[in-house]
């Protein structure tokens, strides 16, 4: 799938672009939903969901990524959308890709196959990305370098989801 079809895609199925605040109030989130309505009632106007890996799926015939996390998506998305309807849909929900201990990007796939796993999962739920890739407890993990590959497809990818949403580095 070439870059301008996934463009044309993006811009379908992605939340609305929305401009940041004058001023930024932003929560990381993962399961206490009550926790962030009161972060909302109390100003915030950005969550952070965490955390999601992009996940090289070796079992497939064909090379292709899926999205990882232990966020319970099907209800995450309902309480967006209740959040919207209540009034709240002000409110910028971005998903943190990484975090300490997460997988790095495999770079055995191409931007354009990651970021299609990223929007035919979950990109119609957030309005972007934040790239949240740090290091690793374990001093000989693979993931406490980051590779040039590595930087270069972060940024392809983000490339891609500009037309549809926007992406925050960490």
């Amino acid at each position: 799938m070439g870059v301008d079809r996934i463009n044309q895609r993006a811009l379908q199925t992605a939340k609305p672009v929305r401009q940041l605040a004058p001023t930024v109030f932003m929560a990381y989130a993962s399961h206490n939903f009550d926790a962030v309505k009161t972060a909302i009632k109390d100003g915030c106007n950005v969550i952070v969901w965490a955390f999601v890996d992009f996940v090289l799926d070796e079992t497939a015939l064909e090379e292709k990524g899926v999205i990882k996390t232990t966020l319970d998506i099907p209800r995450l998305e309902k309480f967006i959308n209740h959040l919207d309807s209540d009034g709240h849909d002000n409110v910028i929900h971005l998903i943190s890709v990484g975090g300490w201990n997460g997988d790095h990007l495999d770079t055995r796939l191409t931007a354009e196959k990651w970021y299609s796993a990223f929007q035919d999962s979950i990109g119609h739920i957030f309005h972007g990305i934040d790239w949240d890739l740090e290091g690793n407890d374990d001093l000989l993990s693979q993931f406490n370098t980051f590779t040039p590959e590595c930087l270069q497809l972060m940024g392809e990818i983000s490339i891609l989801a500009k037309s549809g949403t926007c992406v925050i580095p960490s």
